[in-house]
């Protein structure tokens, strides 16, 4: 068993428990009432994905799992994720092609959680079906 993607995890969870209340905030702005996460764990590695979905389940929302970004997309389809927490590095596709094809607060809580790790904000390109998404933009936007 991998245990490489193990050490990172301390640094990184108060950054994932911040991602997904702010994918919360966001669901809840745009319904107008709290609605529940559905949290999609997309990572390659076992014993990372078990103590991600563990930890996402504790801390009470749903969970969904995928060892793939493939797996991943298949999970999509079967029905709503509000948020994704991808593993960026793993075989074939990679966690950033998912963000960039992931659906809605799906892939805003993956930038989001990118951007707090390091990525310059510039660097962040969300995609949907009509094209670029950037501020100002009216065509597809709710």
């Amino acid at each position: 068993m991998r245990t490489e993607g193990l050490c990172g995890l301390g640094r990184v969870v108060p950054v994932l428990r911040h991602a997904l209340r702010r994918a919360q905030d966001h669901l809840a702005d745009f319904a107008g009432r709290h609605v529940a996460l559905a949290v999609l764990v997309v990572d390659d590695e076992e014993a990372v994905l078990r103590i991600l979905g563990q930890w996402v389940a504790h801390l009470g929302y749903s969970l969904r799992t995928a060892d793939s970004a493939e797996a991943a997309i298949a999970e999509l389809e079967r029905g709503a994720v509000s948020a994704a927490l991808c593993d960026v590095r793993m075989p074939g596709r990679d966690g950033l092609w998912l963000v960039v094809n992931g659906a809605g607060a799906a892939s805003i809580a993956c930038i989001e959680l990118i951007k707090a790790m390091g990525l310059p904000h510039e660097n962040a390109i969300l995609v949907d079906t009509k094209g670029v998404i950037w501020q100002g933009r009216t065509e597809g936007m709710n």
